[in-house]
């Protein structure tokens, strides 16, 4: 590293001296690498790990720059690298006070954190963290009051591209187009969205919290140690954005009746999002689909558009690439095939989804974990490959005989619900694998010869149906609507 950029380094560089409030308030680190009289000054970023040349301590200059740098951290305390000033403890409430401005007034609001959802557990990405929290209110006397509960999610999601929409600028985009267009469905309504400033100067200069801007020169230097690694050091800004309403895990659902009624939910919302905002979720998962509770129904609420894209955008992409939850990904995803991916990956995802909770039950009855199941083929979904989850998913769904004996033959069937489950898996699986609207050549999960038109072909399955995904989708939904009006059902295939 060179001298310019160490000294730079060293001033933005520090440790909290608050264990507790350096936790939420750091989101990158500056660890030393010893080895014997040779150390290196090092810095943790969301992507890439830097390393200064090796200074000597048993020599007087590398000695004198080491507690140089030792001086810096214990001087520079709030300035150092990645400190966020907009998040303090809050010791009366054993929370977070987190501040977050307005959408309407673009004030900045403090919410007080009440319980933890997500932690920044991960050596890089984007270092996603949720809290369940409630909007302090001054009142004009002195008093303070508290709003309802809400969600606040910080993160530094990436931007490979200029024209690439964040997860805060799609959540903007929903917000503003579905209360037009689709009356009824839920979705994350925003109530306070910034990207993270700081100050970084006395005369009061504000710079947004960006990679860029932690980083500076090494970010992009062409004469940076990691210029040949520059394509991991993606731009990334500091987010943050409330919303309500506050949903529960979808494991929690109290029955599969409960459960079929809020994934149907939250595939009619994610269709309005595909059709009036030409966004397209691609992480449909357990963790991804929660339960809302309104009085005597469940609602289903769709989150995390973090792995989310304008189907315009995917369109120009070269390569589609794998995104998404392992266990839960497609098979073209899992093969990272050249197939366009469409909504028919996501509803493909709901299907897997639906398979784990018939298999594992919800609710109290609800395994929490594989070794129950270990030995039943949905296991093999969770392989040590994508390759591999790929084959096992093409090998159970290739037939409706192979789909029964492997994977809806397990299904919890004497639990509330069970039989609708069995019902509701199978009619998925069909119209997405065997789809009456498309010729026998392009069902199942294998390419095959045969004729169309008079003319002998060699059709890719996962392609032809991208060639039909409005009436796939429009079949799927049915589908869905008719499990949440409780009229699938019946004696399991």
């Amino acid at each position: 590293m060179p001298k310019s950029k160490q000294t730079r380094a060293r001033k933005r560089s520090a440790k909290g001296h608050d264990e507790k409030a350096s936790k939420a308030q750091k989101v990158s680190s500056t660890p030393l690498s010893v080895c014997g009289s040779d150390v290196r000054i090092c810095h943790l970023s969301n992507d890439v790990a830097f390393a200064s040349p090796p200074l000597n301590l048993s020599e007087s200059d590398g000695f004198g720059k080491f507690i140089s740098i030792l001086v810096d951290w214990s001087l520079c305390d709030n300035d150092q690298r990645g400190y966020d000033p907009s998040m303090d403890s809050a010791d009366e409430h054993g929370g977070w006070l987190i501040q977050c401005a307005d959408v309407e007034t673009g004030e900045t609001n403090v919410y007080v954190s009440t319980a933890e959802l997500a932690s920044s557990d991960r050596l890089f990405g984007r270092h996603t963290r949720c809290f369940i929290a409630k909007q302090q209110i001054r009142g004009a006397d002195g008093s303070t009051s508290y709003g309802p509960p809400v969600v606040v999610k910080d993160s530094w999601p990436s931007k490979l591209t200029d024209s690439a929409l964040d997860e805060t600028e799609l959540l903007r985009m929903i917000n503003d187009k579905l209360p037009k267009h689709a009356e009824g469905v839920m979705y994350p309504k925003l109530l306070a969205c910034e990207c993270v400033a700081f100050n970084y100067s006395s005369t009061g200069d504000v710079s947004n919290d960006t990679t860029t801007s932690i980083l500076g020169n090494l970010h992009d230097d062409e004469d940076s140690e990691v210029s040949e690694d520059k394509h991991y050091i993606w731009f990334r800004g500091h987010k943050r954005y409330v919303t309500s309403p506050v949903g529960e895990r979808l494991g929690t659902a109290r029955s599969f009746d409960e459960l079929a009624a809020a994934m149907a939910d939250v595939m009619k919302t994610h269709e309005m999002a595909r059709k009036h905002c030409d966004i397209l979720h691609r992480d449909i998962s357990h963790n991804n689909m929660m339960i809302v509770r309104e009085k005597d129904h469940v609602r289903g609420l769709l989150i995390d558009y973090d792995a989310s894209i304008t189907q315009s955008e995917l369109k120009e992409q070269s390569a589609p690439g794998r995104v998404g939850t392992f266990y839960c990904m497609s098979i073209g995803n899992l093969q990272n095939n050249t197939v366009p991916r469409t909504a028919l990956d996501d509803w493909e995802s709901l299907l897997y989804v639906i398979c784990h909770y018939a298999t594992t039950g919800v609710g109290s009855g609800r395994i929490v974990n594989w070794d129950e199941p270990a030995k039943r083929p949905i296991k093999k979904w969770v392989a040590d490959s994508h390759d591999d989850a790929a084959l096992f998913k093409k090998q159970h769904l290739a037939s409706e005989k192979a789909f029964k004996d492997n994977i809806t033959s397990h299904f919890r069937k004497t639990d509330k619900g069970g039989e609708k489950m069995v019902a509701l898996a199978k009619s998925l699986h069909t119209m997405l694998f065997f789809n009456p609207r498309l010729n026998w050549i392009c069902h199942g999960v294998d390419k095959r010869w045969g004729i169309i038109d008079g003319k002998r072909v060699y059709r890719d399955p996962f392609e032809a149906r991208t060639e039909n995904v409005d009436g796939i989708v429009n079949d799927l939904l049915a589908v869905m609507g008719q499990a949440q009006n409780s009229d699938i059902g019946g004696t399991s295939a």
